[in-house]
């Protein structure tokens, strides 16, 4: 879900504030409404990351280069 909600009291798209990782694959997304600051928390699982970012990170960049 990469869709930002919308207040129920002013009608205005919240704004992502915060990513924590949680248990078992998932993580925890806060929300702020720029009107009137409530927060809207959702636990959502975690996007699976593909064999080629694991294998392309930095650490195997830098091997490639020497």
């Amino acid at each position: 879900m990469n869709v930002e909600p919308n207040c129920i009291a002013c009608n205005v798209t919240r704004t992502l504030i915060s990513v924590l990782p949680v248990k078992n694959r998932h993580e925890m997304r806060s929300f702020e409404c720029p009107e009137c600051g409530s927060l809207f928390r959702l636990v959502v699982r975690r996007e699976p990351r593909s064999v080629a970012d694991e294998v392309t990170g930095p650490c195997f960049a830098a091997a490639a280069i020497q």
